[in-house]
């Protein structure tokens, strides 16, 4: 290929305007051919300059940082400020709301003093009024010798004036002398408290037919055993408990049969002087004993006892060592006596209570429950049958009766209407004596007096429940609160499942 010849251009050299870096050489001569240019001189540096301006730049930006910082920190002190402001004022309000909490509470209890207080006026006032129509109907009565009551007759919900002469009838019809209804002037129930039964208030024409009336009651019941006299179910109305008035025979009686060794209650009045003050004692202790029954209200002077604490074995020092002695006023177990009979006869005629229960029984012995349980095994052995025997003894039985749950019973055995039962657990007081050293008085909210004749009888009835249930392959045998349960079944097997079962059912069933 031939080689071409490149034609410089005209003018001359091509020069460039910029000067070179190297400052006070001259440019060397170039050949013509080839373009030259000068470069712009380069800023000197050094690494003292740098270092200087690093630090200038890191110092501007800790500054600007420290400014940004002192700005969000007088932010923050700012808010705190506010906030310590306002938890003052919230500390100012709460002391104000508790202050304004313990006032009002002050209040709600002066207002509930106030309320109890007020209440228990009106139950003084209400009692007062019933207590005044009382002695003015009986001050009428006496007026009247004609006039004759008739206590603890079951009352109607709708009872009129027609039922209560039919009453009248009955009871003389019973007793073997008819009464006809033009024999009665007036007849009416006595006032009285609600859901009770009030006397009925008989006024005869002649006081001639009401003495003889009421002698032929008096000799129905003197030919008769306690449990045969005259009772509500004897002349065909409702059968119920009926306690009748005590007359001064029935009182002298009872006191005869207090035992001469019983320790004194708090009144400090023996057995031996009521004994030897019979005579001049009879005739207010039956007053006290009817007014209790007519008004339903066992008296507080019966219900406060005396504890003395008996040491049985073991270490004096604990209190698990010492059986409780409860003594009761004398007078409190004439009055108790009275009501326990009339219950016995009542549950008695009536067969409430189990025949698997021999404690507490008149006629009954821990003997008579050994055989009966002792003769339950012998029957099951000879008929091959396996059998398993259980033993449970009640931890405090007497002393944990619920009081609530004891009534309900009471009622359910048919005791309506007659509340000194009721009013005879309620509200009783005990103080524990040592020497001569007394306790403050104390209330009891559980469990059935102790030392007292009616105790036994209501806790038989609270316990009753147990003999009464329907357990497979099992028999209750009770003594007081020691309980047996006789299980039998042909193996071993089936033996282990009625118990099992029947124990459940015992531990629910338990009051």
């Amino acid at each position: 290929m031939p080689r071409t010849n490149r034609t410089p251009p005209s003018g001359g050299v091509m020069r460039s305007n910029s000067k070179s870096d190297a400052t006070g050489n001259p440019t060397p001569q170039s050949p013509d051919n080839i373009a030259q240019r000068s470069k712009r001189p380069r800023a000197e540096c050094s690494p003292a300059s740098d270092l200087s301006q690093f630090r200038e730049e890191i110092k501007n930006m800790l500054a600007e940082w420290k400014s940004d910082q002192d700005n969000v920190l007088t932010k923050l002190v700012s808010e705190l400020s506010d906030l310590k402001a306002q938890n003052v004022k919230i500390q100012k309000s709460y002391l104000e709301i508790e202050k304004s909490i313990e006032f009002m509470s002050s209040k709600y209890e002066e207002f509930f003093k106030q309320i109890i207080e007020f209440e228990k006026e009106r139950k003084e006032l209400k009692d007062y009024i019933l207590n005044l129509e009382t002695k003015i109907q009986d001050l009428q009565n006496k007026s009247r010798p004609s006039v004759l009551e008739i206590r603890n007759v079951p009352k109607k919900d709708d009872e009129t004036l027609q039922d209560l002469i039919n009453v009248v009838c009955k009871v003389g019809k019973t007793v073997k002398m008819d009464i006809s209804p033009t024999e009665l002037r007036d007849i009416y129930r006595a006032p009285g408290k609600p859901d009770t039964n009030s006397a009925i208030i008989a006024d005869f024409t002649s006081v001639i037919t009401k003495s003889q009336y009421l002698s032929n009651v008096r000799q129905y019941n003197k030919e008769r055993a306690p449990s045969e006299k005259l009772t509500s179910g004897q002349v065909g109305l409702p059968d119920s408990l009926v306690i009748l008035k005590s007359d001064y025979s029935d009182i002298e009686t009872q006191i005869l049969n207090l035992r001469d060794d019983c320790a004194v209650g708090w009144d400090k009045i023996s057995a031996r002087i009521i004994k030897a003050s019979r005579a001049t004692l009879v005739p207010p202790i039956a007053y006290i004993c009817n007014l209790a029954v007519d008004s339903g209200v066992f008296p507080d002077a019966f219900k406060k006892a005396i504890v003395h604490p008996i040491h049985k074995a073991g270490d004096r020092g604990s209190i698990d060592n010492y059986r409780p002695i409860s003594v009761l006023p004398a007078l409190s177990k004439i009055l108790e006596r009275i009501l326990n009979n009339t219950l016995v006869n009542y549950m008695n005629k009536n067969s409430i209570i189990s025949d698997k229960q021999f404690g507490f029984r008149s006629g009954r012995s821990t003997e008579d429950a050994v055989i009966a349980l002792t003769s339950s095994i012998v029957q099951h052995i000879d008929k091959k049958r396996k059998c398993l025997a259980v033993f449970l003894d009640l931890s405090k039985a007497f002393d944990s009766v619920s009081i609530p749950l004891l009534v309900e019973k009471i009622e359910q055995a048919g005791v309506r209407g007659v509340d000194i039962y009721c009013d005879y657990l309620n509200g009783r007081k005990q103080v524990s004596q040592i020497e001569s050293l007394t306790s403050d008085e104390e209330g009891i909210s559980y469990g059935v007096p102790q030392g007292s004749i009616l105790g036994p009888t209501l806790f038989q009835l609270y316990i009753n429940q147990l003999c009464n249930l329907q357990l497979s392959n099992s028999e209750i045998f009770t003594y007081a609160d020691d309980t047996a349960i006789v299980i039998h079944g042909t193996d071993w097997s089936e033996l282990k499942e009625s118990a099992e079962i029947s124990l459940r059912r015992l531990n629910i069933s338990l009051p």
